[in-house]
């Protein structure tokens, strides 16, 4: 069988731009994202707006960097945080963990009377997620209770 060009992920118009747009916010930077995914950074953002056609293989591996369901990123359906998308470390995306870390993160707001947009709340509670994740993968043991929440926080901002 020949194969005169890389097997591509279907495109539904803007959307799966979108959803790459997605799922590179979930990294420190479109960089980073294009280097997961192991393209040129010009050539992610041209599939990330949809000006040329996004390749299965770099979309796998950014999904899987990233934890992400690559059925997701492909049709839009279901759950991106499918139980079946593991990152490179083998860590399965978990999402009770990131709803306790909302739930932290907000208590912590609230508590210490810090306002903050609904963007910079975002981008602590992935960062936090990180953190508690390369926790995981290193020590088997993961941030566990609001008291050792809020001393990461505290670590973070001293």
């Amino acid at each position: 069988m020949r194969r005169n060009k890389a097997l591509e992920i279907p495109s539904s118009g803007s959307e799966l731009g979108t959803r790459i747009k997605w799922i590179t916010g979930l990294f420190d930077n479109q960089a980073k994202a294009a280097e997961a995914a192991g393209l040129p950074l010009p050539t992610f953002k041209n599939q990330m707006n949809g000006d040329t056609r996004a390749a299965f293989e770099p979309m796998t591996r950014l999904c899987m960097s990233a934890g992400i369901d690559v059925n997701w990123l492909a049709t839009g359906e279901g759950n991106p945080y499918s139980n079946e998308s593991a990152g490179p470390d083998g860590l399965k995306f978990d999402l009770e963990h990131m709803r306790e870390l909302i739930t932290w993160t907000e208590t912590y707001l609230k508590k210490n009377h810090l306002p903050m947009t609904a963007e910079e709340r975002g981008k602590i509670i992935i960062a936090l997620y990180k953190i508690s994740m390369r926790e995981k993968s290193l020590t088997g043991s993961q941030i566990s209770s609001f008291e050792q929440f809020s001393e990461v926080i505290d670590m973070i901002a001293s």
